[in-house]
């Protein structure tokens, strides 16, 4: 019987391939077969955000039960013929995974809080679904603020942005526009391709908030974005 820290580290490397295969081989038909050759550990798991089911597949053998979320009918009918979940639900993945009326051992999201501006209530609402020792994992795009005029010219990915309430905009070489948005509720990076990266120091502040530990943290290089390498994170968080 494996471990839930061993869990945890195999959450994450099936996360870093899916990651792989959304982006760079941009392809969602990339991952067609499962990744895993782990007995199930979690007996009720979430997949949010599930498009055609690309993620499912890659968790199928390691969860005794599998319900996915998606906002998009055409997704969910997608991932039907995947045949890789017990259940699919149409929604939005903050209200649907409470709807669901299950408590999760573990719920994950491949490629998806990069599309959502404001992942505070993404955290509560699977913080309320998971059992005592669940876990949350998930991929996200980060960037450092502290960083931000180093990286973020004109020459870069960013033209346009917001720090600590002082605004400032400038347009770049291929008239791209993003924005960056920095206060006590979210801080972000909205990037030319309409992907929001968030501060790594607000996904931390979130975990802590609401009662995860950090169990696995992996940094990667995640795809190209007008020559420039955009980063990716993956988080493994376990309920305290």
């Amino acid at each position: 019987m494996i471990t839930r820290i061993q869990y945890c580290l195999f959450v994450a490397t099936v996360l870093c391939q899916q990651a792989t295969c959304f982006t760079i081989l941009n392809t969602n038909e990339s991952s067609s077969s499962s990744s895993s050759s782990i007995l199930p550990f979690a007996k009720e798991g979430a997949d949010l955000g599930c498009g055609s089911g690309c993620s499912g597949l890659a968790f199928r053998d390691c969860v005794t039960r599998l319900t996915g979320v998606d906002i998009s009918p055409e997704m969910i009918d997608r991932a039907k013929l995947r045949g890789c979940y017990d259940n699919l639900l149409v929604g939005d993945i903050e209200t649907a995974i409470q709807d669901a009326n299950s408590k999760f051992d573990i719920v994950f999201a491949s490629n998806v809080l990069a599309f959502i501006q404001d992942i505070r209530g993404v955290f509560a609402s699977v913080r309320n679904s998971l059992n005592p020792n669940g876990i949350f994992a998930f991929s996200a795009e980060t960037i450092q603020f502290g960083e931000a005029e180093e990286e973020m010219s004109p020459s870069s990915l960013v033209a346009e942005y917001k720090i600590l309430g002082e605004e400032k905009k400038e347009e770049d070489a291929r008239g791209e526009i993003a924005a960056v948005k920095s206060n006590d509720e979210f801080r972000l990076v909205l990037q030319s391709c309409a992907r929001y990266a968030h501060e790594t120091s607000y996904i931390q502040e979130l975990a802590a908030e609401f009662g995860f530990e950090i169990v696995k943290t992996q940094e990667s290089d995640l795809r190209k974005h007008c020559d420039q390498m955009v980063k990716n994170a993956v988080y493994v968080l376990a309920c305290r």
